[in-house]
């Protein structure tokens, strides 16, 4: 009988001890949050999205492991004098910090044959274990970008917690300049030359980090790669460093179906399939089949990465297109066949080539610019590209810089003779606190052509404060006309205010002008903000635009994926 008792008062104290709420004080909101403080505890609370998710429970064991962890994080960062200790009320932990102050370095002695000017930790600032471990990789990185492979790095750190003082010594060597060696690469059958625009190294030159950094990035953005290993020796006697690269491809052969909204097409879905070897050597077969509110299609994309013309080697990219779209006035059908070559030349993605385009406008009634007619237009197409983002879907650091031309002419057979030219900028910065994000886009047509050909602003992707194409002159039966100058600059200004949610504020501006080369004409100018929700497809974006022409045409906008 006194065993059952036991038994059951052991299980009361146990149910008791149960929390549901777990929160923090005393901690400072910027560099120690509370989502820091959760990474540290092992603590993950579900995503919005995640509803199968139970949300986490703690016990009097998670509660003493959780004051032991906080407790050596905060030492981790210098804060030695730091007390930790928790209070419960019915269902929720507490947990009680007080930071107190954080040690200080008060000498750094340096003994090097190179200079360390630069070196990050200053006297009189505070001291951080973290910071003093990312220090030393620093001055490694350093070595390893000027060619010294083989230096001799000491760096130590003495605590003298009666004065509550840091010394930090270095003592460095840097030796030779090291010499990339042989380059092997394995895991892959694959023509040699397809790595030439990819690594950035040959045997022979100066070692050096980045690169190392530059050919990896490389290499994961040929999207071909799933894991890529690269590996060099040190502790060889010679000054010259072989390399090893170790590749797997991704899965070959996907299958993928997607359905989605947005308030510039509405419900939208489609099917596509990928083969990322289809004739061998990595070349890509994709076809896409989708369809939305607005408009349906069917796309295939082929790309074959290593060609050789003459004595050059380039890339071949094939894209065949049928679609049918709508738009305010007017529907088109079309097929667009583009043959386009590329090349890297320096730094920058050169792509050069051919599009043909049969298009059939239908009117709901006939336009002074546009009737229900057939249009064929062939053009010559060049493109240059240099992108430096960290990321395409979500990019945090970087900047992206673009160059089109599209000459549609009678040497081919068009029925319509035009230049067209547009030029972007993106430029994207994240400091402490906050995201910065910046596009320029500058455009002109040469001749006034039909309006499917013209510019437009105003949507999910562009103006926010404006439906999808409307910003502009209007024509008489409010349909917008477009233009052939353009000018439009988006900013965005992002901050995570809580686990995966930002808050944004955005400015958009628009020039719109139906004159060639005209580029003194009204702008159109929002200012909005809007939410992001990072997930695993890119971040949910909802946007509330407010025109400055049009105060009381407040527009919202969601969908997935940055505004740009």
């Amino acid at each position: 009988m006194k065993k059952i008792i036991s038994i059951l008062y052991l299980a009361l104290i146990l149910s008791a001890g149960e929390f549901k709420t777990l929160e923090f004080q005393g901690n400072s909101l910027i560099e120690f949050s509370d989502d820091t403080l959760l990474k540290v505890l092992g603590v993950e609370y579900p995503k919005i999205y995640q509803f199968w998710k139970n949300e986490p429970t703690f016990d009097q064991t998670d509660k003493k492991e959780f004051i032991r962890l906080l407790r050596k994080f905060y030492k981790s960062k210098g804060f030695y004098k730091v007390e930790v200790n928790s209070t419960t009320n019915k269902d929720k932990l507490t947990l009680n910090i007080t930071e107190n102050e954080a040690i200080q370095i008060n000498n750094i002695k340096i003994k090097s044959d190179y200079s360390l000017s630069d070196y990050s930790l200053k006297n009189g600032e505070e001291f951080s274990t973290i910071k003093f471990k990312d220090s030393k990789s620093e001055i490694q990185s350093l070595l390893l970008n000027d060619g010294y492979a083989k230096h001799s790095l000491d760096v130590k750190a003495y605590a003298n917690l009666k004065d509550y003082k840091v010394d930090i010594e270095i003592n460095l060597l840097k030796g030779e300049i090291s010499k990339f060696g042989d380059v092997n690469i394995s895991g892959v059958d694959v023509n040699k030359h397809f790595f030439e625009d990819k690594i950035m190294f040959k045997k022979g030159e100066t070692f050096n980090l980045k690169k190392l950094q530059n050919s990896s990035r490389n290499l994961y953005k040929s999207d071909v790669f799933e894991n890529i290993a690269l590996n060099f020796n040190l502790d060889i006697n010679s000054t010259e460093i072989p390399i090893h690269i170790h590749l797997r491809e991704k899965l070959r052969r996907v299958l993928k179906a997607s359905i989605g909204f947005d308030t510039d097409k509405g419900l939208r879905g489609g099917v596509s399939w990928l083969h990322r070897n289809f004739f061998g050597n990595l070349e890509t077969l994709k076809f896409d089949l989708y369809a939305s509110q607005k408009d349906y299609g069917i796309e295939s994309r082929f790309l074959k990465r290593d060609l050789k013309i003459a004595k050059y080697r380039m890339k071949l990219e094939n894209l065949l297109t049928i679609k049918d779209e709508k738009f305010s006035g007017y529907s088109k059908q079309e097929i667009t066949e583009t043959l386009l070559f590329g090349k890297k030349i320096l730094w920058l993605e050169h792509f050069f080539g051919l599009k043909f385009e049969a298009s059939k406008i239908d009117t709901n009634f006939n336009l002074y610019d546009l009737k229900d007619e057939s249009y064929l237009i062939n053009s010559f197409i060049y493109r240059v590209e240099l992108d430096k983002r960290d990321s395409k879907l979500n990019a945090k650091n970087g900047y992206f810089l673009k160059f089109m031309l599209e000459n549609a002419t009678s040497l081919l057979a068009s029925e319509l003779d035009y230049l067209k030219i547009l030029f972007e900028a993106r430029y994207i910065k994240t400091t402490k606190h906050f995201i910065f994000a910046n596009r320029l886009q500058i455009g002109n047509i040469s001749k006034d052509i039909p309006r499917f050909k013209r510019f437009f602003s105003g949507g999910t992707f562009s103006n926010r404060g404006y439906k999808y194409d409307e910003v502009g002159a209007k024509d008489l039966e409010n349909n917008p006309i477009g233009g052939n100058s353009f000018i439009e600059y988006m900013f965005e200004l992002r901050r995570e205010v809580y686990k995966e949610l930002e808050l944004a504020f955005f400015f958009d501006t628009t020039l719109l002008e139906r004159k060639k080369y005209s580029f003194n004409s009204t702008f159109y100018n929002t200012v909005g903000f809007g939410l992001r929700y990072n997930t695993v497809i890119g971040p949910l974006r909802l946007d509330f635009g407010f025109p400055q022409k049009e105060q009381d045409d407040i527009n919202f906008h969601f969908s997935i994926g940055q505004a740009f």
